[in-house]
């Protein structure tokens, strides 16, 4: 486990996604300790 902040972080990607609606879910429950998630853009073509 690491305190840093890391920046640019690849989370998710995928090619072969099929051409329709989808949710992408940032899950932080179940832990024994606190998360934080600072999600700050995402990049979809």
């Amino acid at each position: 486990m690491t305190t840093d902040i890391e920046y640019n972080q690849l989370v998710f990607s995928r090619k072969d996604l099929p051409q329709r609606q989808h949710l992408l879910e940032i899950i932080t429950e179940g832990y024994d300790y606190a998360i934080y998630v600072n999600f700050d853009y995402a990049i979809y073509t």
